[in-house]
Protein backbone atom coordinates (compact mmCIF):
# COMPACT_ATOMS: atom_id res chain seq x y z
CA UNK A 1 0.00 0.00 0.00
CA UNK A 2 1.11 3.57 -0.63
CA UNK A 3 3.14 5.02 2.22
CA UNK A 4 1.40 8.21 3.28
CA UNK A 5 2.86 11.27 4.93
CA UNK A 6 1.06 13.10 7.72
CA UNK A 7 -2.65 13.20 6.86
CA UNK A 8 -5.74 14.75 8.35
CA UNK A 9 -7.72 12.71 10.82
CA UNK A 10 -10.64 11.96 8.50
CA UNK A 11 -8.30 10.65 5.81
CA UNK A 12 -6.48 8.59 8.45
CA UNK A 13 -9.77 7.05 9.58
CA UNK A 14 -10.58 6.05 6.01
CA UNK A 15 -7.21 4.31 5.72
CA UNK A 16 -7.68 2.61 9.09
CA UNK A 17 -11.14 1.38 8.18
CA UNK A 18 -10.00 0.06 4.79
CA UNK A 19 -7.17 -1.78 6.53
CA UNK A 20 -9.28 -3.36 9.26
CA UNK A 21 -11.31 -6.52 8.74
CA UNK A 22 -14.18 -7.36 11.11
CA UNK A 23 -13.63 -10.42 13.27
CA UNK A 24 -15.66 -13.59 12.78
CA UNK A 25 -18.69 -14.90 14.64
CA UNK A 26 -19.23 -16.99 17.77
CA UNK A 27 -22.43 -18.19 19.44
CA UNK A 28 -22.92 -17.21 23.07
CA UNK A 29 -25.69 -17.94 25.57
CA UNK A 30 -28.24 -15.15 25.73
CA UNK A 31 -27.24 -14.30 29.29
CA UNK A 32 -23.72 -13.49 28.05
CA UNK A 33 -24.80 -11.43 25.05
CA UNK A 34 -25.27 -8.01 26.65
CA UNK A 35 -23.14 -5.23 25.12
CA UNK A 36 -22.02 -7.50 22.30
CA UNK A 37 -22.55 -6.85 18.60
CA UNK A 38 -24.76 -9.15 16.54
CA UNK A 39 -22.74 -10.99 13.92
CA UNK A 40 -25.74 -11.59 11.68
CA UNK A 41 -29.40 -10.64 11.34
CA UNK A 42 -31.59 -12.23 14.00
CA UNK A 43 -35.26 -12.72 13.08
CA UNK A 44 -38.24 -13.93 15.05
CA UNK A 45 -38.74 -17.68 14.64
CA UNK A 46 -42.32 -17.40 15.89
CA UNK A 47 -45.04 -14.83 16.37
CA UNK A 48 -45.55 -13.03 19.66
CA UNK A 49 -48.02 -13.75 21.04
CA UNK A 50 -48.11 -17.17 19.40
CA UNK A 51 -51.92 -17.28 19.49
CA UNK A 52 -54.85 -15.01 20.32
CA UNK A 53 -54.72 -14.30 24.08
CA UNK A 54 -56.93 -12.53 26.60
CA UNK A 55 -55.91 -9.15 27.96
CA UNK A 56 -58.31 -9.33 30.92
CA UNK A 57 -59.76 -11.71 33.46
CA UNK A 58 -63.32 -12.42 32.35
CA UNK A 59 -65.24 -14.58 29.90
CA UNK A 60 -64.46 -15.56 26.33
CA UNK A 61 -67.63 -15.45 24.25
CA UNK A 62 -68.84 -15.13 20.67
CA UNK A 63 -69.94 -11.57 19.98
CA UNK A 64 -72.93 -12.80 17.95
CA UNK A 65 -74.32 -14.48 21.10
CA UNK A 66 -74.54 -11.07 22.83
CA UNK A 67 -76.03 -9.10 19.92
CA UNK A 68 -79.55 -8.86 21.45
CA UNK A 69 -78.50 -8.25 25.06
CA UNK A 70 -80.09 -5.27 26.87
CA UNK A 71 -80.71 -4.24 30.46
CA UNK A 72 -84.32 -5.33 30.16
CA UNK A 73 -83.64 -8.53 28.24
CA UNK A 74 -80.18 -9.84 29.23
CA UNK A 75 -78.57 -12.76 27.44
CA UNK A 76 -77.58 -15.83 29.46
CA UNK A 77 -74.63 -18.03 28.44
CA UNK A 78 -73.42 -21.28 29.94
CA UNK A 79 -69.84 -21.42 31.28
CA UNK A 80 -68.36 -24.72 30.10
CA UNK A 81 -64.65 -24.33 30.87
CA UNK A 82 -61.94 -22.35 32.70
CA UNK A 83 -58.90 -21.35 30.65
CA UNK A 84 -55.78 -20.38 32.57
CA UNK A 85 -52.82 -18.49 31.12
CA UNK A 86 -50.41 -21.41 31.44
CA UNK A 87 -52.65 -24.11 29.96
CA UNK A 88 -52.99 -24.81 26.21
CA UNK A 89 -56.60 -24.99 25.03
CA UNK A 90 -58.03 -26.70 21.98
CA UNK A 91 -61.72 -27.35 22.68
CA UNK A 92 -64.05 -25.02 20.71
CA UNK A 93 -66.99 -23.09 22.12
CA UNK A 94 -70.43 -23.82 20.73
CA UNK A 95 -73.32 -21.39 20.34
CA UNK A 96 -74.60 -20.18 23.69
CA UNK A 97 -71.44 -21.15 25.56
CA UNK A 98 -68.75 -19.11 27.36
CA UNK A 99 -65.39 -19.92 28.94
CA UNK A 100 -64.01 -18.44 32.11
CA UNK A 101 -60.60 -17.02 31.04
CA UNK A 102 -57.62 -15.49 32.85
CA UNK A 103 -55.30 -12.78 31.55
CA UNK A 104 -52.98 -14.39 29.03
CA UNK A 105 -55.27 -17.36 28.43
CA UNK A 106 -55.68 -18.72 24.89
CA UNK A 107 -58.86 -17.56 23.15
CA UNK A 108 -60.79 -20.74 22.28
CA UNK A 109 -62.07 -21.44 18.80
CA UNK A 110 -65.58 -20.03 18.44
CA UNK A 111 -64.91 -16.98 20.70
CA UNK A 112 -64.03 -13.57 19.35
CA UNK A 113 -64.32 -11.25 22.35
CA UNK A 114 -63.67 -11.10 26.09
CA UNK A 115 -66.14 -9.70 28.60
CA UNK A 116 -64.37 -8.39 31.73
CA UNK A 117 -65.73 -9.59 35.07
CA UNK A 118 -67.33 -6.23 35.81
CA UNK A 119 -69.51 -6.44 32.68
CA UNK A 120 -71.14 -9.72 33.64
CA UNK A 121 -73.10 -11.28 36.46
CA UNK A 122 -72.24 -14.87 37.27
CA UNK A 123 -74.65 -17.27 38.95
CA UNK A 124 -73.27 -20.78 39.18
CA UNK A 125 -72.59 -21.97 35.64
CA UNK A 126 -74.49 -19.08 34.04
CA UNK A 127 -73.44 -15.53 33.18
CA UNK A 128 -75.86 -12.71 32.42
CA UNK A 129 -74.90 -10.09 29.80
CA UNK A 130 -76.80 -6.81 29.49
CA UNK A 131 -75.09 -5.19 26.45
CA UNK A 132 -73.72 -6.37 23.10
CA UNK A 133 -69.99 -7.10 22.96
CA UNK A 134 -68.11 -6.17 19.82
CA UNK A 135 -65.67 -8.68 18.35
CA UNK A 136 -61.99 -8.20 19.22
CA UNK A 137 -62.40 -6.57 22.64
CA UNK A 138 -59.58 -7.33 25.12
CA UNK A 139 -57.86 -9.78 22.76
CA UNK A 140 -54.17 -9.66 21.84
CA UNK A 141 -54.13 -11.10 18.36
CA UNK A 142 -51.46 -13.56 17.26
CA UNK A 143 -48.39 -11.66 16.12
CA UNK A 144 -49.69 -8.41 17.58
CA UNK A 145 -46.28 -7.63 19.13
CA UNK A 146 -43.96 -9.46 16.75
CA UNK A 147 -44.76 -11.41 13.61
CA UNK A 148 -42.76 -14.46 12.64
CA UNK A 149 -39.84 -13.43 10.45
CA UNK A 150 -39.62 -9.89 11.87
CA UNK A 151 -36.05 -8.55 12.07
CA UNK A 152 -35.22 -8.17 15.77
CA UNK A 153 -31.62 -7.02 15.50
CA UNK A 154 -29.51 -6.44 12.40
CA UNK A 155 -25.93 -7.53 12.00
CA UNK A 156 -23.66 -4.86 13.44
CA UNK A 157 -26.12 -3.62 16.07
CA UNK A 158 -25.53 -3.68 19.81
CA UNK A 159 -27.44 -6.17 21.91
CA UNK A 160 -29.15 -3.97 24.48
CA UNK A 161 -31.08 -5.11 27.57
CA UNK A 162 -34.37 -4.49 25.71
CA UNK A 163 -33.26 -6.57 22.73
CA UNK A 164 -32.08 -9.38 24.98
CA UNK A 165 -35.48 -9.37 26.70
CA UNK A 166 -37.18 -9.56 23.32
CA UNK A 167 -35.00 -12.48 22.22
CA UNK A 168 -35.77 -14.29 25.46
CA UNK A 169 -39.52 -13.85 24.88
CA UNK A 170 -39.00 -15.50 21.47
CA UNK A 171 -37.27 -18.47 23.15
CA UNK A 172 -33.93 -17.65 21.56
CA UNK A 173 -31.32 -18.92 24.00
CA UNK A 174 -28.14 -18.48 21.95
CA UNK A 175 -27.11 -15.67 19.62
CA UNK A 176 -24.32 -15.12 17.09
CA UNK A 177 -22.05 -12.26 18.10
CA UNK A 178 -18.73 -10.83 17.03
CA UNK A 179 -16.07 -11.86 19.56
CA UNK A 180 -14.58 -8.94 21.51
CA UNK A 181 -11.25 -7.84 20.05
CA UNK A 182 -8.27 -9.03 22.06
CA UNK A 183 -5.87 -6.11 22.38
CA UNK A 184 -2.23 -6.12 23.49
CA UNK A 185 -0.84 -2.90 24.94
CA UNK A 186 2.89 -2.23 25.09
CA UNK A 187 4.33 0.85 26.80
CA UNK A 188 7.85 1.73 25.66
CA UNK A 189 10.27 3.74 27.78
CA UNK A 190 13.37 3.04 29.84
CA UNK A 191 11.99 5.40 32.47
CA UNK A 192 8.98 3.17 33.14
CA UNK A 193 8.67 1.04 36.25
CA UNK A 194 7.61 -2.57 36.26
CA UNK A 195 4.70 -2.63 38.74
CA UNK A 196 5.67 -6.20 39.70
CA UNK A 197 9.34 -5.38 40.32
CA UNK A 198 10.05 -3.47 43.59
CA UNK A 199 13.55 -2.61 42.34
CA UNK A 200 12.04 -0.20 39.78
CA UNK A 201 10.09 1.83 42.35
CA UNK A 202 12.18 4.93 41.59
CA UNK A 203 10.88 4.99 38.01
CA UNK A 204 7.61 6.30 36.57
CA UNK A 205 4.52 4.14 36.73
CA UNK A 206 3.28 3.11 33.24
CA UNK A 207 -0.11 4.78 33.72
CA UNK A 208 -0.83 4.64 29.98
CA UNK A 209 -1.04 0.84 30.17
CA UNK A 210 -3.89 0.89 32.62
CA UNK A 211 -5.68 3.85 31.09
CA UNK A 212 -5.63 2.23 27.64
CA UNK A 213 -6.78 -1.08 29.11
CA UNK A 214 -9.78 0.69 30.67
CA UNK A 215 -10.52 2.47 27.38
CA UNK A 216 -10.47 -0.90 25.58
CA UNK A 217 -12.94 -2.34 28.09
CA UNK A 218 -15.13 0.74 27.71
CA UNK A 219 -15.42 -0.04 23.98
CA UNK A 220 -16.29 -3.70 24.52
CA UNK A 221 -12.81 -5.08 23.84
CA UNK A 222 -10.66 -7.34 25.99
CA UNK A 223 -7.13 -6.65 27.13
CA UNK A 224 -5.01 -9.60 25.97
CA UNK A 225 -1.74 -8.44 27.55
CA UNK A 226 -0.17 -5.42 29.24
CA UNK A 227 3.59 -5.07 29.07
CA UNK A 228 6.42 -2.56 29.20
CA UNK A 229 9.67 -2.44 27.27
CA UNK A 230 12.88 -0.55 27.66
CA UNK A 231 13.65 1.85 24.84
CA UNK A 232 15.96 -0.74 23.35
CA UNK A 233 15.63 -2.34 19.93
CA UNK A 234 15.98 -5.93 21.04
CA UNK A 235 13.62 -5.46 24.00
CA UNK A 236 10.98 -3.78 21.84
CA UNK A 237 11.34 -6.46 19.14
CA UNK A 238 10.91 -9.29 21.66
CA UNK A 239 7.92 -7.70 23.38
CA UNK A 240 6.22 -6.90 20.07
CA UNK A 241 6.58 -10.52 18.95
CA UNK A 242 4.78 -11.65 22.10
CA UNK A 243 2.06 -9.00 21.81
CA UNK A 244 1.24 -9.78 18.16
CA UNK A 245 -0.76 -12.84 19.19
CA UNK A 246 -3.70 -10.52 19.88
CA UNK A 247 -6.19 -9.14 17.34
CA UNK A 248 -4.78 -5.62 17.66
CA UNK A 249 -1.61 -4.09 19.07
CA UNK A 250 -1.31 -0.66 20.67
CA UNK A 251 2.05 0.79 21.64
CA UNK A 252 2.59 4.00 23.60
CA UNK A 253 5.82 5.97 23.59
CA UNK A 254 8.52 6.32 20.97
CA UNK A 255 6.13 7.25 18.18
CA UNK A 256 8.14 10.20 16.90
CA UNK A 257 10.85 9.96 14.24
CA UNK A 258 13.77 11.21 16.35
CA UNK A 259 16.87 9.00 16.68
CA UNK A 260 15.97 8.16 20.29
CA UNK A 261 12.39 7.10 19.49
CA UNK A 262 12.74 3.50 18.39
CA UNK A 263 9.22 2.08 18.46
CA UNK A 264 8.21 3.04 14.95
CA UNK A 265 11.39 1.84 13.27
CA UNK A 266 11.47 -1.45 15.20
CA UNK A 267 7.87 -2.16 14.24
CA UNK A 268 8.69 -1.56 10.58
CA UNK A 269 11.67 -3.89 10.89
CA UNK A 270 9.30 -6.45 12.44
CA UNK A 271 7.07 -6.45 9.38
CA UNK A 272 4.54 -3.70 10.17
CA UNK A 273 3.38 -1.90 7.03
CA UNK A 274 2.95 1.69 8.17
CA UNK A 275 0.02 3.26 6.35
CA UNK A 276 -0.47 6.37 8.47
CA UNK A 277 2.75 8.08 9.54
CA UNK A 278 1.27 10.95 11.49
CA UNK A 279 -2.02 12.75 11.91
CA UNK A 280 -2.63 16.47 11.61
CA UNK A 281 -4.13 16.81 15.09
CA UNK A 282 -2.97 18.19 18.39
CA UNK A 283 -2.25 16.41 20.66
CA UNK A 284 -1.45 13.15 18.87
CA UNK A 285 0.41 14.40 15.80
CA UNK A 286 2.97 11.57 15.94
CA UNK A 287 0.33 8.82 16.15
CA UNK A 288 0.80 6.20 13.43
CA UNK A 289 -1.04 3.16 12.12
CA UNK A 290 0.01 0.05 10.29
CA UNK A 291 -0.84 -3.56 9.56
CA UNK A 292 1.08 -6.75 10.22
CA UNK A 293 -0.26 -10.19 9.27
CA UNK A 294 -3.62 -8.50 8.55
CA UNK A 295 -3.78 -7.25 12.15
CA UNK A 296 -3.97 -3.52 12.93
CA UNK A 297 -1.18 -1.84 14.87
CA UNK A 298 -1.48 1.61 16.49
CA UNK A 299 1.61 3.54 17.53
CA UNK A 300 0.56 6.23 19.99
CA UNK A 301 2.65 8.96 21.66
CA UNK A 302 3.80 8.61 25.25
CA UNK A 303 2.15 11.60 26.91
CA UNK A 304 -1.08 10.61 28.69
CA UNK A 305 -3.11 13.46 27.17
CA UNK A 306 -2.07 12.49 23.63
CA UNK A 307 -2.81 8.81 24.31
CA UNK A 308 -6.23 9.69 25.76
CA UNK A 309 -7.16 11.90 22.81
CA UNK A 310 -5.70 9.70 20.06
CA UNK A 311 -7.53 6.67 21.42
CA UNK A 312 -10.92 8.37 21.10
CA UNK A 313 -10.06 9.93 17.76
CA UNK A 314 -8.45 6.92 16.04
CA UNK A 315 -8.44 3.66 18.00
CA UNK A 316 -12.02 3.60 19.21
CA UNK A 317 -13.52 3.68 15.66
CA UNK A 318 -11.15 0.85 14.63
CA UNK A 319 -12.24 -1.32 17.57
CA UNK A 320 -15.88 -0.88 16.62
CA UNK A 321 -15.08 -1.81 13.03
CA UNK A 322 -13.29 -4.96 14.23
CA UNK A 323 -16.47 -5.86 16.10
CA UNK A 324 -18.50 -5.45 12.93
CA UNK A 325 -20.40 -2.52 14.34
CA UNK A 326 -20.83 1.07 13.24
CA UNK A 327 -17.80 3.31 13.62
CA UNK A 328 -19.46 5.04 16.51
CA UNK A 329 -18.20 8.52 17.12
CA UNK A 330 -18.77 10.36 20.35
CA UNK A 331 -22.06 12.21 20.64
CA UNK A 332 -21.47 15.90 20.08
CA UNK A 333 -23.18 19.08 21.23
CA UNK A 334 -22.76 22.76 20.47
CA UNK A 335 -21.54 24.74 23.45
CA UNK A 336 -20.54 28.29 24.31
CA UNK A 337 -16.89 28.54 25.21
CA UNK A 338 -16.11 29.78 28.74
CA UNK A 339 -12.49 30.67 28.04
CA UNK A 340 -10.09 31.56 25.24
CA UNK A 341 -8.20 28.90 23.28
CA UNK A 342 -5.01 29.75 21.44
CA UNK A 343 -4.86 27.65 18.27
CA UNK A 344 -2.40 27.00 15.49
CA UNK A 345 -4.06 27.26 12.08
CA UNK A 346 -3.67 24.21 9.87
CA UNK A 347 -3.87 21.61 12.66
CA UNK A 348 -7.02 20.11 14.17
CA UNK A 349 -7.09 20.70 17.93
CA UNK A 350 -8.68 18.43 20.55
CA UNK A 351 -8.99 20.10 23.96
CA UNK A 352 -10.34 18.52 27.10
CA UNK A 353 -13.28 20.43 28.54
CA UNK A 354 -15.89 20.45 31.26
CA UNK A 355 -19.46 20.74 29.92
CA UNK A 356 -22.29 22.28 31.94
CA UNK A 357 -25.61 24.03 31.31
CA UNK A 358 -26.48 27.70 31.67
CA UNK A 359 -29.91 29.03 30.73
CA UNK A 360 -30.72 25.79 28.94
CA UNK A 361 -27.59 26.02 26.78
CA UNK A 362 -24.43 23.98 26.93
CA UNK A 363 -21.26 25.76 28.02
CA UNK A 364 -17.79 24.27 28.07
CA UNK A 365 -14.80 25.34 30.13
CA UNK A 366 -11.51 24.40 28.42
CA UNK A 367 -9.20 22.60 30.82
CA UNK A 368 -6.06 24.48 29.89
CA UNK A 369 -3.47 26.67 31.54
CA UNK A 370 -0.57 26.46 33.94
CA UNK A 371 -2.81 25.73 36.93
CA UNK A 372 -4.28 22.54 35.42
CA UNK A 373 -2.05 19.46 35.34
CA UNK A 374 -2.41 16.53 32.95
CA UNK A 375 -4.26 14.14 35.21
CA UNK A 376 -6.55 16.79 36.68
CA UNK A 377 -7.64 17.73 33.16
CA UNK A 378 -8.30 14.11 32.19
CA UNK A 379 -10.16 13.41 35.42
CA UNK A 380 -12.33 16.52 35.15
CA UNK A 381 -13.07 16.32 31.41
CA UNK A 382 -16.49 15.14 30.29
CA UNK A 383 -16.00 16.29 26.72
CA UNK A 384 -13.44 16.99 24.01
CA UNK A 385 -13.56 20.34 22.21
CA UNK A 386 -12.75 19.78 18.54
CA UNK A 387 -11.50 22.74 16.50
CA UNK A 388 -11.08 22.11 12.77
CA UNK A 389 -7.72 22.71 11.14
CA UNK A 390 -8.86 25.86 9.34
CA UNK A 391 -10.22 27.51 12.49
CA UNK A 392 -8.36 30.43 14.01
CA UNK A 393 -7.92 30.99 17.77
CA UNK A 394 -11.30 31.10 19.52
CA UNK A 395 -12.48 33.37 22.30
CA UNK A 396 -14.84 33.03 25.21
CA UNK A 397 -18.45 33.31 24.09
CA UNK A 398 -17.93 31.64 20.70
CA UNK A 399 -19.80 28.44 19.83
CA UNK A 400 -17.73 25.27 19.51
CA UNK A 401 -18.45 21.58 18.97
CA UNK A 402 -17.83 19.30 21.91
CA UNK A 403 -17.68 15.51 21.71
CA UNK A 404 -19.06 14.04 24.89
CA UNK A 405 -16.98 11.33 26.50
CA UNK A 406 -18.74 7.97 27.08
CA UNK A 407 -19.13 8.51 30.81
CA UNK A 408 -21.05 11.72 30.00
CA UNK A 409 -23.13 10.59 27.01
CA UNK A 410 -26.34 11.27 28.96
CA UNK A 411 -25.45 14.96 28.88
CA UNK A 412 -26.86 15.12 25.36
CA UNK A 413 -30.20 14.12 26.82
CA UNK A 414 -29.85 16.57 29.70
CA UNK A 415 -29.08 13.79 32.17
CA UNK A 416 -26.07 13.30 34.36
CA UNK A 417 -25.27 17.02 34.50
CA UNK A 418 -23.65 18.56 37.53
CA UNK A 419 -25.82 21.33 38.96
CA UNK A 420 -25.22 24.83 37.60
CA UNK A 421 -22.68 26.93 39.47
CA UNK A 422 -22.86 30.69 40.03
CA UNK A 423 -20.15 32.66 41.84
CA UNK A 424 -20.93 35.76 43.86
CA UNK A 425 -17.81 37.93 43.61
CA UNK A 426 -16.74 41.39 44.66
CA UNK A 427 -14.10 43.25 46.60
CA UNK A 428 -13.95 43.28 50.40
CA UNK A 429 -17.00 44.75 52.15
CA UNK A 430 -19.02 44.86 48.94
CA UNK A 431 -21.78 42.76 50.48
CA UNK A 432 -21.22 39.35 48.88
CA UNK A 433 -22.34 37.31 51.89
CA UNK A 434 -25.44 39.43 52.43
CA UNK A 435 -26.50 39.01 48.80
CA UNK A 436 -25.79 35.27 48.88
CA UNK A 437 -27.83 34.62 52.04
CA UNK A 438 -30.78 36.67 50.74
CA UNK A 439 -30.58 34.90 47.37
CA UNK A 440 -30.53 31.47 49.05
CA UNK A 441 -33.60 32.33 51.14
CA UNK A 442 -35.54 33.56 48.09
CA UNK A 443 -34.63 30.55 45.92
CA UNK A 444 -35.44 28.06 48.68
CA UNK A 445 -38.84 29.77 49.05
CA UNK A 446 -39.36 29.11 45.34
CA UNK A 447 -38.81 25.39 45.98
CA UNK A 448 -35.19 24.94 44.87
CA UNK A 449 -32.45 23.12 46.77
CA UNK A 450 -29.36 25.31 46.97
CA UNK A 451 -25.83 24.49 48.04
CA UNK A 452 -23.15 27.06 48.85
CA UNK A 453 -19.36 27.08 48.82
CA UNK A 454 -17.30 29.72 50.59
CA UNK A 455 -13.78 30.37 49.29
CA UNK A 456 -11.25 31.36 51.97
CA UNK A 457 -7.69 31.83 50.74
CA UNK A 458 -6.44 32.38 54.30
CA UNK A 459 -7.67 29.11 55.78
CA UNK A 460 -10.46 28.64 58.31
CA UNK A 461 -11.50 26.98 61.55
CA UNK A 462 -15.15 26.01 61.91
CA UNK A 463 -14.85 24.11 65.19
CA UNK A 464 -14.83 25.51 68.72
CA UNK A 465 -11.79 25.04 70.91
CA UNK A 466 -12.40 22.48 73.61
CA UNK A 467 -15.24 20.68 71.82
CA UNK A 468 -14.89 16.93 71.36
CA UNK A 469 -14.44 17.17 67.59
CA UNK A 470 -11.87 19.97 68.06
CA UNK A 471 -9.95 17.72 70.43
CA UNK A 472 -10.03 14.89 67.85
CA UNK A 473 -8.48 17.20 65.27
CA UNK A 474 -5.98 18.71 67.68
CA UNK A 475 -4.83 15.21 68.57
CA UNK A 476 -3.75 14.70 64.97
CA UNK A 477 -6.72 13.16 63.14
CA UNK A 478 -6.55 13.95 59.42
CA UNK A 479 -10.31 13.69 58.96
CA UNK A 480 -13.00 14.33 61.55
CA UNK A 481 -16.69 13.73 60.90
CA UNK A 482 -19.47 15.02 63.10
CA UNK A 483 -22.78 13.25 62.57
CA UNK A 484 -26.28 13.71 63.92
CA UNK A 485 -29.73 12.53 62.77
CA UNK A 486 -30.25 15.67 60.67
CA UNK A 487 -26.83 16.81 59.46
CA UNK A 488 -23.21 15.82 59.03
CA UNK A 489 -19.99 17.81 58.81
CA UNK A 490 -16.51 16.70 57.78
CA UNK A 491 -13.24 18.49 58.43
CA UNK A 492 -10.42 17.02 56.34
CA UNK A 493 -6.81 17.95 55.71
CA UNK A 494 -5.87 18.33 52.03
CA UNK A 495 -2.47 18.71 50.40
CA UNK A 496 -3.83 20.91 47.60
CA UNK A 497 -6.99 22.98 47.43
CA UNK A 498 -9.97 21.11 46.00
CA UNK A 499 -11.37 22.54 42.79
CA UNK A 500 -14.93 23.75 42.51
CA UNK A 501 -15.67 20.83 40.18
CA UNK A 502 -14.34 18.31 42.71
CA UNK A 503 -16.39 19.84 45.51
CA UNK A 504 -19.56 19.81 43.40
CA UNK A 505 -19.07 16.22 42.24
CA UNK A 506 -18.41 15.05 45.79
CA UNK A 507 -21.02 16.94 47.80
CA UNK A 508 -23.54 18.81 45.62
CA UNK A 509 -24.82 16.55 42.84
CA UNK A 510 -28.29 16.45 44.43
CA UNK A 511 -28.60 20.25 44.42
CA UNK A 512 -30.55 22.35 41.90
CA UNK A 513 -27.99 25.15 42.09
CA UNK A 514 -24.63 25.84 43.76
CA UNK A 515 -23.76 29.39 44.81
CA UNK A 516 -20.09 30.08 45.51
CA UNK A 517 -18.79 33.09 47.37
CA UNK A 518 -15.49 34.11 45.82
CA UNK A 519 -13.54 32.30 43.09
CA UNK A 520 -13.33 35.49 41.03
CA UNK A 521 -10.52 34.09 38.83
CA UNK A 522 -12.37 30.94 37.85
CA UNK A 523 -14.10 30.69 34.41
CA UNK A 524 -17.59 30.17 35.85
CA UNK A 525 -20.67 32.43 35.60
CA UNK A 526 -20.50 35.31 38.07
CA UNK A 527 -22.56 38.04 39.66
CA UNK A 528 -20.45 40.92 40.98
CA UNK A 529 -21.51 43.01 43.95
CA UNK A 530 -20.14 46.57 43.69
CA UNK A 531 -20.61 49.61 45.95
CA UNK A 532 -19.37 52.90 44.58
CA UNK A 533 -18.91 54.31 48.07
CA UNK A 534 -16.49 51.52 49.00
CA UNK A 535 -14.50 50.87 45.80
CA UNK A 536 -13.58 52.87 42.72
CA UNK A 537 -13.79 50.19 40.03
CA UNK A 538 -15.43 46.76 39.76
CA UNK A 539 -13.50 43.50 39.36
CA UNK A 540 -15.19 42.23 36.21
CA UNK A 541 -14.58 44.99 33.71
CA UNK A 542 -13.88 42.60 30.82
CA UNK A 543 -15.05 39.23 32.09
CA UNK A 544 -17.10 37.29 29.51
CA UNK A 545 -18.55 35.07 32.24
CA UNK A 546 -20.24 37.95 34.07
CA UNK A 547 -24.01 37.42 34.30
CA UNK A 548 -25.00 40.61 36.15
CA UNK A 549 -23.91 43.43 38.42
CA UNK A 550 -25.56 44.20 41.73
CA UNK A 551 -24.66 47.82 42.42
CA UNK A 552 -25.74 51.22 43.59
CA UNK A 553 -24.60 52.78 40.30
CA UNK A 554 -24.91 51.84 36.60
CA UNK A 555 -21.90 49.98 35.20
CA UNK A 556 -21.39 48.06 31.92
CA UNK A 557 -24.26 48.67 29.47
CA UNK A 558 -23.99 45.14 28.04
CA UNK A 559 -24.67 43.43 31.38
CA UNK A 560 -27.85 43.62 33.52
CA UNK A 561 -27.44 45.74 36.64
CA UNK A 562 -29.69 45.32 39.70
CA UNK A 563 -30.13 47.53 42.71
CA UNK A 564 -28.65 46.12 45.91
CA UNK A 565 -32.10 45.63 47.42
CA UNK A 566 -33.71 44.03 44.34
CA UNK A 567 -33.35 40.44 45.56
CA UNK A 568 -36.52 39.29 43.78
CA UNK A 569 -35.24 40.61 40.45
CA UNK A 570 -31.86 38.95 40.95
CA UNK A 571 -33.52 35.66 41.92
CA UNK A 572 -35.74 35.83 38.83
CA UNK A 573 -32.65 36.28 36.63
CA UNK A 574 -30.90 33.34 38.32
CA UNK A 575 -33.99 31.17 37.93
CA UNK A 576 -34.44 32.06 34.26
CA UNK A 577 -30.72 31.68 33.44
CA UNK A 578 -29.82 28.56 35.41
CA UNK A 579 -32.91 26.71 36.59
CA UNK A 580 -35.44 26.69 33.72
Amino acid sequence: MTRHCIMDRRQALRVIRASTTPLGSINVPLEDAYHRIAAEDIRAGESLPGCDRSLRDGYAVAGRDTATATQDRPVTLTVVATIRSSVPWSSPLRRGQAARIMTGGMIPQGADTVLPDEETTCRGKQIRITAPANAGRYIARKGRNIKKGTLIVAAGEWLTPAIIGTLASLRIGEVPVVPPPRVSVLAVGSELADPKDPSTSDKLMPSNLYMVSALITECGGVTHSLDISKNDRESIRRKVAQARKADLLITTGGSAKSPTDLTRSVLEESGVDLRVRGVSMRPGKTAAFGVCDDKPVFILPGTPTAVFTAFYALVRPALYHLMGGPSLGLNSVSALLDGDIAKKTGVEHWIQGRVHRVNGRFHVAPLLGPDIDTFTAMNRANGLIVLDAEETPVSAGQTVRVRLLPAAQDLSAGKGLPPPLLSIVGKSDAGKTTLLEQLVTTLVTKGYTVGTIKHDVHGFDIDHKGKDSWRHKAAGASTVAISSPKKVAVVRDVTTEETLEDLIDRYFLDMDLVLAEGYKKQPWPKIEVFRSGVHKTPLCTNDATLVAFVSDTPLRPDVPCFALEDIDGIADLVEKTFLT
